[in-house]
């Protein structure tokens, strides 16, 4: 998930401190996510889908398969 979900960063400028700010989680709990210790709330899947113009294709490819 973390490469999927980081491609998008880069893509849109993003940072692990930007998307954290914008998500309104703290950078350790962000990078905690982002390795697959702690999941994604479904309210922070859907504002990621909303900043990076996803497609619920890319949802599902990001947050929901291996």
């Amino acid at each position: 998930m973390k490469w999927k979900l980081r491609e998008q960063m880069d893509i849109y400028g993003d940072t692990l401190e930007s998307l954290a700010n914008y998500l309104n989680i703290a950078y350790q709990t962000l990078s905690k996510k982002m390795n697959g210790h702690v999941d994604f709330t479904r309210t922070e899947i859907l504002k990621i889908k909303q900043r990076y113009n996803l497609s619920a294709e890319q949802v599902d490819n990001i947050f929901f398969s291996n």
